[in-house]
């Protein structure tokens, strides 16, 4: 609410772009984890596997499809239409979704990092980390443990999509490679949630530092308050629509 109007430059290939607020980027980031969490929440916990050795559950024919909904049943979990030893989608979707977060925490620290470069100024964490050789620096250390966790879940993702080609009735190797992979997308994502709750907790920007550099672009341009206030309004609306999913997302 507080920097929902707050001028600030909005920046494109690195470069000074147009005037915009300050509520627009955090609703951005608003908007992902909005996102993230949609996707966390239409995985489905793994379905029930009792299919037996080959896909068929020959051990309990004729009575297989029934067997394995009275198991998914009482277990509480879903049951596949058929065996899913080589269709991996379960798998698949949860990697998808916890890539999702990683994008969502990571866009987050991203903005960070860049806002609170020293000649930038926009933005510090609440408790920089020191140098061990630099007693003058204040490091984003919150920004850099979600920007190295989330660098991480793309490329272990990508070995999920990898295994998903499995061959004949049971892979060798292809399900096998899933495992440490998953386990530690799974891992690096609640890591990176953790440290990005605490960095937007604890974040604080700097006013003057935005209208100062809002300011070079407005110069450079010479144009004048009114062009600042045209684009800076219309950013609102999409502030106001970003909440009004907040309150429908979290309840």
């Amino acid at each position: 609410g507080h920097h929902r109007d707050t001028p600030m430059v909005a920046r494109t290939l690195t470069q000074q772009a147009l005037p915009s607020t300050l509520g627009l980027r955090l609703a951005g980031w608003l908007a992902g984890v909005h996102d993230a969490l949609e996707a966390v929440r239409a995985c489905r916990p793994l379905p029930a596997s009792l299919s037996g050795p080959v896909g068929s559950a020959s051990a309990f024919a004729p009575q297989g499809p029934a067997a394995l909904s009275a198991y998914a049943d009482e277990l509480g979990l879903a049951t596949p239409v058929l065996g899913w030893h080589t269709r991996r989608h379960p798998v698949l979707a949860l990697g998808a979704a916890l890539g999702e977060v990683g994008g969502a925490c990571g866009k987050i620290a991203a903005d960070v990092l860049v806002m609170a470069q020293s000649e930038v100024g926009e933005a510090r964490e609440a408790a920089g980390g020191t140098s061990s050789s630099m007693s003058h620096k204040s490091n984003p250390v919150l920004s850099v443990l979600v920007a190295s966790a989330t660098r991480q879940l793309a490329p272990l993702g990508s070995i999920l999509v990898a295994a998903a080609s499995a061959e004949q009735e049971r892979p060798a190797g292809a399900w096998h490679a899933e495992w440490q992979p998953l386990r530690s997308m799974l891992r690096l994502a609640g890591a990176a949630v953790e440290h990005t709750a605490r960095l937007v907790a604890g974040v604080a920007f700097d006013e003057a530092a935005l209208r100062r550099n809002l300011d070079h672009l407005v110069e450079a341009l010479d144009e004048d308050e009114r062009w600042v206030a045209a684009h800076t309004q219309a950013a609102g609306p999409w502030v106001d629509r970003v909440l009004a999913r907040h309150r429908e997302v979290i309840g």
